[in-house]
């Protein structure tokens, strides 16, 4: 009767880590070195005592790592190696070339290195969005508006709304908007206070706008369709707003 493998429990240890790293480089080694190993003993390559092939140097006596004297030599056309550099290059802040190079040299002597960093940084999504070329905003003319000279402020203004603010009224809070005139020469701003938002109440704010600014020729409003999320409301009573009679109040002045 086969007895059941245990493996041992609780988090992975740095031992089993290296471990597992040595394994994967060995297996890298095996598959796409075998053939080259003649090639390589030329170039006087050392082994270490797990049987990986190392770089070989004169810092045998140094009090560096191990694998920092001597790296751990990874073929380039296994995917380990891409990993290493994608890893690094991420770690890194998506440095370049050469630093990525050379900070994988600290353990790693992967052969072509130089091309596959290279390869690796320009695949790069992140990096490809930095290194892009920022657009630049096309601005149109400015309306006549905006440019007529020899005007008073608010001769030409633009309106809307903004709130609501809650208020407390005696025991009660109620609603309260803001009615914003904007002078579309100078960007002066005039404001009033909204009790509801019906059409008298437009009217009533109108009204003493132009009681302190004086009228103006034209009022641009959008409509209210930039009101969005907390805003519905405002966009939905805009919407219920009696137009016409809005526009027989300001016919009556010449209002455009």
């Amino acid at each position: 009767m086969l007895r059941k493998q245990s493996y041992p429990k609780g988090p992975i240890s740095p031992r089993e880590m290296k471990t597992a790293e040595e394994a994967i480089v060995r297996h890298a080694q095996t598959v796409f070195l075998q053939g080259k190993i003649i090639g390589l003993e030329k170039l006087s390559p050392k082994k270490s005592t797990t049987g990986l092939l190392l770089v070989g140097g004169r810092l045998t006596n140094s009090n560096e790592e191990n694998y920092t004297k001597h790296q751990l030599i990874v073929p380039h056309e296994h995917p380990v190696a891409k990993l290493i550099i994608e890893d690094l290059h991420k770690k890194l802040g998506h440095a370049g070339v050469e630093r990525v190079l050379a900070e994988s040299r600290r353990r790693y002597w992967i052969l072509k290195g130089r091309k596959l960093v290279k390869k690796t940084v320009h695949q790069c999504i992140t990096c490809r969005k930095l290194r892009e070329k920022m657009e630049v905003q096309q601005m149109a003319d400015l309306p006549a508006s905006r440019v007529t000279p020899y005007e008073p402020p608010f001769t030409r203004v633009g309106v809307d709304y903004f709130g609501p603010f809650m208020v407390k009224r005696a025991r009660s809070k109620v609603k309260r908007y803001g009615c914003i005139f904007t002078c579309l020469s100078i960007r002066a701003v005039h404001i009033e206070v909204s009790f509801t938002l019906d059409t008298d109440s437009f009217i009533n704010a109108l009204e003493r706008f132009i009681a302190r600014r004086g009228e103006p020729k034209e009022i641009w409003c959008d409509n209210g369709t930039n009101f969005v999320g907390a805003q519905r409301e405002l966009h939905c009573s805009i919407k219920d707003w009696n137009q016409n009679q809005i526009h027989e109040h300001l016919l009556k002045r010449e209002i455009t």
